[in-house]
C-alpha cells in the first residue's frame, strides 16, 4: 500500500518555483528503476516586427501576438462561406490580408497565379480531402504584404454546421 502512495505522489508532483505552481509530466517505470520529468510546450507568441526562424526574416502576425495553438473558426452558416472565393473575400474584409497560397492538409486549394478554383464549394473539398462534414478542415494560408513581408497568421479552421 505504501509503494502504491509512492508512486501516486510522484505522479501528481509539483514543483514549487517562484511562488508559482507548475505541473511537470511524470513518467515512472519501476522494471527499470526509471524516473523522466518534463515540462509541457510554452506557446509563443508571434508579434508584428520580429525575426521567425522559420520564413528567416523579419514577419507580420495578423492578428497581433497570436500563438501557435490559435486558430480562426471560419463557418459555413455563420460566415456565409461556401467556397474559396467566399473566404478569400471574408478574410480580406475582416483582417485585410490577400491569400496568396491556400492549403488543406497536402492540396492547395488555391493559388492566385492560377485562380481556377476559386469558384471550389467546400462540399467538393470535404469530398477530395475524405473527411465528413462533422469534421474540421484544418487549412493553411500564405500571404505578403505589397512590400514583400511575409505575413503569418493561425491555422483556418472551417466547419460545415458552424
Amino acid at each position: 500500500m505504501m509503494e502504491i502512495l509512492k508512486y501516486i505522489y510522484n505522479y501528481f508532483y509539483l514543483d514549487y518555483k517562484k511562488e508559482k505552481l507548475e505541473y511537470k509530466d511524470t513518467y515512472i517505470n519501476t522494471a527499470f528503476n526509471l524516473y523522466l520529468q518534463s515540462e509541457s510546450q510554452k506557446a509563443t507568441k508571434i508579434i508584428t516586427g520580429n525575426y521567425n526562424n522559420l520564413m528567416g526574416c523579419v514577419i507580420k502576425a495578423i492578428p497581433e501576438a497570436f500563438t501557435n495553438w490559435d486558430f480562426i473558426k471560419l463557418g459555413r452558416k455563420k460566415h456565409n462561406i461556401e467556397n474559396i472565393n467566399n473566404l478569400i473575400v471574408y478574410l480580406n474584409k475582416k483582417y485585410n490580408i490577400e491569400i496568396n497560397m491556400l492549403l488543406c492538409e497536402d492540396i492547395i486549394l488555391y493559388n492566385s497565379f492560377n485562380t481556377v478554383n476559386i469558384n471550389k464549394t467546400f462540399n467538393n473539398i470535404y469530398n477530395e480531402v475524405g473527411k465528413n462534414k462533422t469534421e474540421y478542415l484544418i487549412m493553411e494560408s500564405s500571404c505578403f504584404d505589397n512590400t514583400g513581408i511575409p505575413i503569418l497568421t493561425p491555422k483556418l479552421i472551417y466547419c460545415w454546421d458552424f
